[in-house]
């Protein structure tokens, strides 16, 4: 019975995100109300509200869950480097630019970037037991999603490539070293 009320309420928040990126393409976020969107998913307001408390969670959980791929090469430490690392998020960004635009401007970036630590620290499990690289990667995370949103205010003149090299010039090699596969 479990199984099937998970499986309904995946059902319903696929229902949901799919329909606010549907209405995203024609219409600006903020517009955008939970009636409007309850219709277009075909869900009640209760079933919504049972799985969100805001169009917020929607464009968080489902920034997150386009990203699981991402976040799975990172915990199994897939990268080869820092910069390798940078250029596969800076194309993820651009591929979900409208997405991650949203998040941005509707103030969720700060949310957004505890989720990312939090998989960070979870793939990483050496950096959360020092504090002083706790708060270096929190640091380095923070300007690097500084950097992407400077990015997205510049509708991403720069390549992925040219940001990334650009990131990896302002970061410490030790800091750099860490995040290269092993």
């Amino acid at each position: 019975m479990e199984k099937g009320k998970n499986e309904s309420a995946k059902l319903t928040q696929e229902c949901i995100a799919t329909a606010l990126m549907m209405l995203m393409e024609s219409k600006d976020y903020d517009d955008i109300s939970v009636t409007e969107l309850t219709e277009k998913a075909g869900v009640s307001r209760m079933a919504y509200y049972r799985n969100y408390e805001s169009k917020d969670d929607i464009l968080i959980n489902y920034l997150l869950d386009l990203g699981a791929e991402l976040f799975d090469m990172l915990s199994k430490r897939k990268f080869v480097s820092l910069n390798d690392l940078i250029v596969r998020v800076g194309l993820f960004l651009q591929s979900n630019y409208g997405v991650a635009l949203a998040c941005v401007k509707t103030g969720q970036g700060e949310r957004l970037l505890e989720k990312i630590m939090e998989k960070i620290f979870s793939a990483y499990p050496e950096i959360s037991g020092n504090t002083e690289n706790e708060y270096r990667t929190a640091f380095y995370v923070g300007a690097i999603l500084g950097v992407f949103k400077k990015w997205f205010s510049h509708q991403m003149e720069e390549s992925v490539y040219e940001i990334s090299d650009i990131i990896c010039r302002l970061i410490d090699s030790d800091s750099a070293e860490k995040f290269s596969a092993r």
